[in-house]
């Protein structure tokens, strides 16, 4: 359960920086660009009294929860990992005291 939600915070984050890249890399107007595999979308036009409107967004939604998915397997094993190397961790240093002399 930790992990989808690590997973969910983890997309969130690259969606949002995602978009901003997109805003930031956008001269021109009257484009409209995807990002983060056409998981999000940014796209600019220009109104006929000269003000410049932008609108920016989810654009596929199957892209955003594949890559939630894949987030949240990278958080699973990252979690698993750091899990097992405690436990090691733990082990050595038991390891370490059961051979050490007392005084």
């Amino acid at each position: 359960m930790n992990s989808l939600f690590g997973g969910a915070v983890l997309t969130l984050i690259f969606a949002v920086g995602a978009i901003l890249l997109l805003m930031a890399t956008t001269p021109e107007v009257d484009v409209r660009k995807e990002g983060l595999f056409g998981a999000v979308f940014f796209s600019s036009a220009s109104s006929p009294d000269g003000s410049i409107g932008m609108s920016l967004g989810i654009g596929s939604w199957e892209s955003m929860v594949a890559f939630w998915l894949v987030c949240s397997v990278f958080v699973c094993a990252l979690t698993i990992v750091v899990t097992r190397l405690r436990r090691y961790r733990a082990s050595l240093i038991a390891q370490a005291n059961a051979r050490r002399p007392s005084l």
